[in-house]
């Protein structure tokens, strides 16, 4: 690999960025052409590449450059390769070509979408977006929410609204305004996630209740109906019920 002269600058000229543009643009070319004709699964030895972390001085500039081609580098060994055809994995797809362009273009621009005074066309954009998805679901004309960095965000997110819907105090003062202890219930076979999710939400884990499975992946109704009567007999207060899919029985 042919490392150009180095870039001192942060913000070089345009003559500069368009040359380095250039040479990423061919350096991941390449990368990409390797990674599709070698393994799917991260061939880096952790142990040694920890311990180059360990011996980087941040306070020692490098040339950005070299930075880039260590980080590919990194990269073409460092994770599963969604990009090689021998990967069949569903929940993190391969990156579409639109969709690495898209990447340049918001690294490029930085929108903040906190505020659509600082941002009103990517705010805009995303809530049109929003009720396009809530239209091909058949949510509703009304139907509206956020884009999530993952399911754990999205999941959190439902588990707020439903804290909230329970009890119209919730926003002002937490799980306090509702009269017992909230509970909420997910099939033994969920995500980890939900644990750190009634972590996070303040709820506490004890909040969670996994409810046995019939066996074929599907929640049992008779045992959440059995959670539910139960919480409620002691005083607790039910907000929600997280959904399984499972694929279908076979025929």
């Amino acid at each position: 690999m042919t490392i150009p002269k180095p870039v001192p600058a942060l913000f070089p000229s345009r003559a500069e960025r368009g040359r380095l543009e250039g040479w990423l643009t061919q350096q991941l070319q390449e990368a990409l052409t390797r990674v599709q004709a070698g393994p799917v699964t991260p061939s880096i030895d952790i142990p040694r590449f920890r311990a180059e972390l360990e011996a980087m001085d941040f306070e020692q500039p490098r040339a950005l450059e070299e930075v880039l081609s260590w980080s590919i580098e990194r990269m073409e060994h460092g994770i599963v390769q969604m990009s090689n055809p021998r990967y069949f994995g569903l929940f993190n797809p391969g990156a579409s070509f639109p969709a690495q362009c898209a990447d340049r273009i918001i690294g490029a621009f930085n929108p903040q979408l906190a505020s659509s005074a600082s941002s009103p066309m990517p705010v805009a954009l995303e809530s049109y977006l929003i009720r396009a998805v809530a239209r091909r679901a058949a949510m509703g004309a009304n139907a509206t929410g956020h884009f999530a960095t993952g399911g754990s965000e999205a999941n959190y997110t439902a588990l707020i609204c439903a804290l909230t819907a329970a009890h119209p105090g919730f926003a002002q003062d937490g799980a306090r305004a509702l009269p017992g202890a909230p509970r909420f219930y997910t099939s033994r076979e969920c995500h980890i996630a939900w644990l750190k999710i009634a972590h996070q939400a303040g709820v506490g884990r004890a909040a969670l209740r996994l409810i046995d499975t019939d066996g074929g992946g599907r929640m049992d109704p008779a045992a959440l109906a059995r959670a539910i009567a139960e919480d409620r007999a002691a005083g607790a207060v039910p907000v929600m019920v997280v959904a399984t899919a499972a694929p279908p029985a076979a025929a």
